[in-house]
């Protein structure tokens, strides 16, 4: 089946199942490899989060954000767990819990951040004016969040793993760290883009 474009306001639509993709008409695009590609990440995301279509219509852009922001969520608070079984089991055996205390106030405070992210988007995030690849920015965003997300479960795991083995493993305690902070960061960044997206 081959892929049927559209043109309006100077550019062109890309359709991915039930929706469709932006893109500049006066750039030289690969349309149908960009397409592909836009599809593998929604098929990736989804795998993840059922139900999450994107944001190509203005009025699924809050409900979008909020699965988002509810399955990150809920992935961190299960990181959470880990953790703070973790630490029990560390002050139990009389262990150093200066790196896992502060693990879990950043989880703490990550979760808080992103369940509760206040709502409200630029006027401008509007698919009949969105070019330039912004809306595939946001899949984007979605996708990194999603990855960062799911080594951070990997890492709290082990975390509690080696807890439960009496076994301090601070190498992994540093790398959490690390990835706490990208997490945040990149949450971060995906908010101020939905902000201030580029005119």
């Amino acid at each position: 089946m081959g892929f049927e474009s559209k043109a309006l306001n100077g550019n062109i639509f890309i359709p991915s199942n039930t929706f469709y993709f932006m893109v500049d008409d006066n750039k030289n695009y690969d349309y149908v490899d960009r397409a592909k590609d836009e599809r593998s990440l929604f098929e990736k995301i989804t795998n993840y989060i059922p139900g999450y279509r994107g944001y190509a219509k203005q009025e699924k852009i809050r409900s979008t954000d909020k699965m988002l922001r509810e399955s990150i969520a809920g992935i961190l608070r299960e990181c959470h767990g880990n953790t703070a079984e973790a630490f029990e089991l560390m002050v139990n055996h009389n262990e150093d819990i200066v790196s896992i205390d502060k693990i879990n106030l950043k989880l703490d405070s990550l979760i808080q951040k992103v369940a509760h992210a206040e709502s409200g988007y630029s006027a401008f995030f509007d698919p009949l004016k969105v070019g330039g690849g912004a809306l595939e920015r946001m899949v984007e965003f979605d996708s990194s969040i999603l990855d960062i997300a799911k080594t951070i479960m990997t890492k709290t795991s082990d975390i509690k793993s080696a807890a439960q083995k009496n076994e301090a493993n601070p190498i992994i305690e540093m790398e959490l760290l690390n990835l706490i902070d990208e997490l945040d960061l990149t949450f971060s960044q995906r908010k101020n883009y939905m902000f201030e997206l580029p005119k």
